[in-house]
């Protein structure tokens, strides 16, 4: 007996385009959806009541799974979707405005996860830890691996975890004098 799995990536949804009811696969739909959300008068403005670039949205996953029950969820990297909102093809006319609202809450954490490292509570926190750290003559690299992770998990890219944490050093230089 063989049984036919499919990896979440690999199925399908029906979905109408241009006037033809399609089957496609997440990543198209993903990819359909953040196109009209960048095209969406009301979208471009819900970013700019956030203070968020569009482009941001290359950031955000769009999956579709089984969500028993609920429409969609939304965290600081994914909206997911309910496989039903695209069972009879018609996902445009009768649940955009799921997206639309999931985005809200995706706009809010963004926000949240940005305003975080702009706090300068949570800045010379970091700075404190790190000349602390300085100050009973803590190599660097030892530095590095105990507090790096802690700031990573607050960015999107490593790069941008390196340089606030690069900044933080020599905050912390110069809080030590």
């Amino acid at each position: 007996m063989t049984y036919n799995h499919k990896k979440a990536s690999e199925e399908k949804y029906l979905i109408a385009l241009n006037g033809e009811l399609l089957q496609l696969p997440v990543e198209q739909i993903s990819h359909l959806i953040k196109k009209k959300m960048q095209g969406d008068r009301a979208v471009q403005k819900l970013f700019e009541k956030f203070e968020v670039s569009l482009e941001q949205l290359e950031n955000l996953r769009i999956e579709i799974k089984d969500l028993e029950g609920r429409y969609a969820e939304t965290d600081l990297e994914s909206m997911v979707l309910d496989k039903n909102l695209f069972s009879d093809g018609k996902f445009w006319e009768n649940n955009w405005f799921v997206c639309v609202h999931e985005l809200v809450h995706w706009l809010t954490r963004f926000k949240e996860d940005e305003a975080y490292f702009q706090d300068p509570e949570e800045c010379l926190g970091f700075v404190g830890s790190i000349a602390t750290e300085l100050a009973r003559g803590i190599d660097i690299d030892e530095i590095w691996t105990k507090i790096f992770p802690r700031i990573e998990f607050h960015f999107h890219q490593e790069s941008d975890a390196k340089e606030f944490f690069l900044n933080c050093i020599q905050k912390a230089k110069e809080l030590l004098g």
